[in-house]
C-alpha cells in the first residue's frame, strides 16, 4: 500500500485537494492471477462492477469509492469527458447537453499544471460507419448525467476508458440541481468554479491514465473545508488497502475478487 495523500490549497474562496500519485499508485499488490485470467461473458467482472482491469487495476475501485463515500447525501451528476454518447448506450438515459467541460492533463504530473480548468466541450463522432445527422449536430456539447447509485459512477467512468486517458468530473450539489449551475455550463463563456459551488457543494475530477505517459489524479473543490473529512476517509482506505493487500494470495477465483473489490470500494 502507498499513501492517499491529498495536497490542500485553497484557490479563491474555494479548497483544492489533489491526490496525483504519478506512477505510485495506491494498491501496490495488484491480484494478477485474477486480473490476467479468463473472465466470465457476462456483468460479474470487477471491470463491470468495479471499472476495474488488467490495466487499470484495483486502485480504480478506490478512487470511485472515495468519491461516492465523500458525496453522499448530495445530488450527483457527471460530465464523462468526450464520451458522452457511450455513458449514453451505458446507463440507458439521456443527458442534458452542456457547452463545457472540465479537462485535467492526464501527461502532465504536476498538480496545479495539470488541472486546466474548463474547455469547450467536444464530443466524440464516429468515423465508419459515417456520424448520424444528431451525432454532427452535438459533437461540440457534453453531457450531464444524473449518478443515481454507484452502478451509474462506474458506467460513466468506463465509457471513457477507450483512450490513452479517462475522466470524469462530478457535481455533487446540496440541494439538487440547480438551473444556476446548468445555465453556466450552457454559457458563452467559461464557467468558473469559484461561482458554480455553493456551501455543501462538492466537485471531483476523476483522470485516469490508461496508456503510458498518462497519470492518474482526484482533484476535489469545495467551498467547505473537508480537511478533516477527507483524511479520515483516506485512513479508511489506506486500512482496507492493506487489508486487501494481505489476501491477495488467497483470492484465485473472479468471483471472490468481485467480493473483494466491493469491500475495498467501501473500505471495509
Amino acid at each position: 500500500m502507498r499513501p492517499l495523500v491529498f495536497h490542500h490549497t485553497t484557490r479563491g474562496a474555494l479548497h483544492r485537494y489533489a491526490h496525483v500519485p504519478g506512477s505510485d499508485v495506491v494498491v501496490e499488490e495488484s491480484n494478477w492471477a485474477v486480473l490476467c485470467g479468463d473472465w466470465p461473458d457476462d456483468d460479474r467482472t470487477p471491470y463491470m462492477r468495479h471499472a476495474v482491469n488488467n490495466n487499470n487495476t484495483e486502485e480504480v475501485a478506490v478512487y470511485l469509492g472515495l468519491i461516492w463515500r465523500l458525496t453522499q447525501g448530495r445530488a450527483r451528476h457527471a460530465i464523462p469527458c468526450y464520451y458522452r454518447d457511450d455513458a449514453t448506450r451505458i446507463l440507458g438515459e439521456g443527458c442534458l447537453f452542456v457547452a463545457w467541460e472540465y479537462e485535467v492533463d492526464a501527461e502532465d504530473v504536476d498538480s496545479n499544471s495539470r488541472d486546466r480548468g474548463f474547455i469547450p466541450a467536444r464530443s466524440a463522432v464516429p468515423i465508419r460507419p459515417e456520424p448520424t445527422a444528431f451525432e454532427w449536430e452535438h459533437r461540440a456539447q457534453a453531457g450531464l448525467f444524473r449518478v443515481d447509485t454507484y452502478d451509474d459512477l462506474v458506467g460513466v467512468t468506463r465509457a471513457t476508458l477507450g483512450d490513452a486517458s479517462a475522466e470524469i468530473s462530478v457535481f455533487a450539489t446540496a440541494g439538487g440541481l440547480r438551473d444556476d449551475l446548468v445555465d453556466a455550463l450552457r454559457a458563452p463563456r467559461a464557467p468558473d468554479l469559484e461561482d458554480l459551488l455553493s456551501e455543501g457543494d462538492l466537485f471531483a475530477d476523476l483522470t485516469i491514465g490508461v496508456d503510458i505517459g498518462n497519470y492518474d489524479s482526484l482533484i476535489i473543490y469545495s467551498r467547505d473545508d473537508i480537511t478533516e473529512q477527507l483524511a479520515q476517509l483516506a485512513q479508511e482506505y489506506e486500512t482496507a488497502i492493506d487489508a486487501y493487500e494481505a489476501r491477495v494470495p488467497t483470492v484465485t477465483t473472479v468471483e471472490s475478487m468481485l467480493g473483494e473489490l466491493d469491500r475495498l470500494a467501501r473500505a471495509q
